[in-house]
């Protein structure tokens, strides 16, 4: 009996002491960027092509990418403990390359004939519209500058997707008809970080990213990547209704 008392009062110790403080609210505004892996992944519809000496030149996929800019209102609960939600805008982008001056790409057969396009190389853009959920804690309260550590989730929705084609003799051919996947409709990707936070009224943060894992969806459209990566993150605190302590 006596220890769950005790367990009791340090359980609520420690709330207190969590939930103590002056609760406030904050602004940010983020710029980010993320690099995925890739693997190897064939496509239908496209073959290397087979030098005259029999050499097989095939394609690459290229590292994708995204970048990412939003808005963020942040509820303080104290000075270490920190929600976060807003709005963010992402973009990806990533690219199948051949490895010599061009890949096969078939368009049709009829018969026993079978019709290709000499392609350099094939790259697309996914836009999304997210909405973040993060949690942050500061390692130090309010000191200055301040480690912290965050991780969160971001509900991606995509709105547009844009496709490029590279071919071997002429760029962006009208009536060329490249069918490749688009990026999901729905991605979340989830993520931890460590960063410094530099100022208090009005704060400037630096961040590595690491891991990003889109959980749920894939952000690229050609489906090579391994949806594991990381980045870096600078956000910048302009607004906060809390005076300087």
């Amino acid at each position: 009996m006596k220890k769950c008392i005790y367990l009791t009062a340090m359980l609520l110790s420690i709330a207190s002491s969590c939930f103590a403080g002056n609760p406030h609210w904050a602004m940010n505004t983020s710029v980010g960027v993320n690099f995925f892996g890739t693997k190897d992944k064939d496509m239908d519809n496209i073959r290397a092509y087979q030098s005259s000496r029999d050499y097989q030149y095939g394609w690459d996929p290229k590292v994708a990418t995204s970048f990412h800019f939003g808005f963020t209102p942040e509820y303080y609960i104290n000075n270490r403990i920190s929600l976060s939600t807003g709005l963010r805008l992402t973009n990806t982008w990533s690219k199948y390359e051949s490895r010599y001056d061009f890949f096969y790409y078939k368009t049709e057969s009829e018969g026993y004939n079978t019709y290709y396009y000499t392609v350099r190389s094939i790259s697309q853009s996914n836009t999304y519209v997210g909405i973040p959920l993060e949690f942050r804690f500061t390692i130090r309260g309010s000191g200055r500058p301040t480690p912290y550590i965050r991780a969160g989730a971001t509900f991606n929705f995509r709105c547009t997707t844009s496709t490029t084609t590279r071919m071997y003799h002429y760029n962006n051919e009208p009536g060329v008809d490249i069918k490749i996947p688009d990026g999901d409709n729905f991605t979340m990707p989830v993520y931890a970080a460590a960063g410094i936070q530099i100022g208090r009224k009005k704060s400037f943060c630096a961040e590595f990213v690491f891991p990003y894992v889109v959980a749920v969806g894939t952000m690229t459209g050609f489906g090579f990547s391994d949806n594991l990566g990381g980045g870096f993150q600078i956000s910048y605190q302009f607004a906060k209704n809390k005076s300087e302590e």
